[in-house]
């Protein structure tokens, strides 16, 4: 069996039609298909949204929040983000 996160099992539900559906992120599905490419999955649908998430950080701090908010889009830019997800996911997720 396949030792990522515990979504092996919800799978295998799937797969044998135990369920009808499963609902999980798109990172997850796509660290499963690169480990298990074989298993017979359809992603049908895509949520728009993505997940928002908060960043707490030591007053007075600011060259750190001006590193923070321009690293991803440095990343984005040279390239490092798309290699990084299609090392790990199998796929570009920056898109």
């Amino acid at each position: 069996m396949w030792k990522g996160c515990q979504l092996q099992p919800a799978i295998d539900l799937l797969v044998s039609r135990r369920v009808g559906v499963l609902i999980n992120d798109g990172l997850s599905l796509l660290d499963f298909r690169k480990h298990k490419p074989d298993t017979p999955i359809t992603i049908v649908v895509k949520h728009p949204d993505s997940a928002r998430n908060g960043f707490v950080f030591r007053k007075g701090g600011r060259e750190l929040v001006d590193a923070f908010h321009t690293a991803p889009d440095d990343r984005m830019n040279d390239g490092t983000y798309q290699k990084i997800s299609e090392k790990w996911f199998g796929a570009d997720v920056s898109k």
